[in-house]
């Protein structure tokens, strides 16, 4: 079930309170032409989609009726790099410095007044209770996934290219000889509560070889095995709801790193067919 109900505002606090509650200093708020009296509404800053804490915290806006409906896993895909906009390019500004600072981001949730006008005037907020974090994120282009209450492993500045998908030593023509790209999280592969139902459905069980840990290992190896997701994030739609039954499948480590020897990834079925073609010759 979502927690997205649990997450849509039901008063309207001003921003700047709640920036102070999650760790922004906002005392150069009240050097304004309003001065203290009117330092929430400080156009300087008021009107700004994303506000970094140096060293601390990043704290972005989202709106409510822009999160997937129907979702265990909140999550909101964009690219504020297709606006113009100095706050999308700031917006922008902010997920890379949580990236490569690794701060924690926290997210000021809010509703409209009305979605037809441009733009679009708060009605609510709140700041949401749980942390989230970037789960993938393009550096080339600026494509990025939020998500909500999934803990993504830090990535690394060396890793500029592309979405790459988790536990993965992605091989590229680019790259020296010896070079390995460091590799960053998919959120629908790594949440424990998807992968959970993954299993449940699906079985500990590679979908492409049928080897199972546990048969191998004994109980060392119980319950171990990778996830896949079966649509590659860069075909995703911008709302995209996920749903782990459908969207995901259990593979062993070897056959999900050969699904992604190619981009795009080989399906299951094409992977299978390789390794049947080689068992018959």
């Amino acid at each position: 079930m979502s927690d997205l109900p649990e997450i849509e505002p039901k008063e309207k606090p001003n921003l700047m309170d709640l920036l102070k509650v999650a760790g922004v200093d906002v005392s150069d708020w009240s050097n304004g032409k309003g001065g203290k009296e009117k330092a929430a509404s400080n156009p300087k800053y008021c009107y700004n989609w994303a506000f970094i804490e140096p060293n601390k915290v990043v704290v972005l806006t989202l709106w409510h009726d822009l999160l997937p409906p129907k979702n265990s896993i909140i999550s909101r895909q964009f690219n504020a790099r297709k606006s113009q906009n100095k706050r999308a390019k700031y917006l922008d500004e902010a997920i890379q410095t949580a990236i490569k600072d690794k701060l924690p981001i926290r997210a000021i949730i809010q509703t409209r007044n009305n979605s037809e006008k441009k733009p679009a005037s708060v009605s609510k907020r709140l700041l949401d209770t749980v942390p989230w974090s970037v789960t993938a994120y393009d550096w080339n282009t600026g494509e990025c996934i939020l998500t909500r209450g999934v803990h993504s492993e830090p990535f690394s500045e060396s890793d500029k290219r592309t979405f790459n998908y988790a536990e993965e030593i992605v091989e590229s023509e680019n790259l020296q000889e010896g070079a390995v790209t460091t590799i960053s999280i998919n959120a629908y592969e790594r949440n424990p509560e998807a992968r959970r139902k993954c299993i449940e459905r699906w079985g500990a069980k590679c979908s492409v070889c049928k080897m199972t840990f546990e048969r191998t290992y004994g109980a060392l190896g119980h319950d171990f095995i990778h996830v896949h997701h079966l649509t590659p994030i860069a075909a995703m739609r911008r709302e995209y709801i996920i749903d782990p039954e459908a969207h995901l499948r259990p593979v062993c480590p070897n056959c999900h790193a050969m699904i992604h020897r190619r981009n795009p990834p080989y399906t299951i079925d094409e992977l299978r067919e390789i390794m049947t073609e080689r068992a018959t010759r």
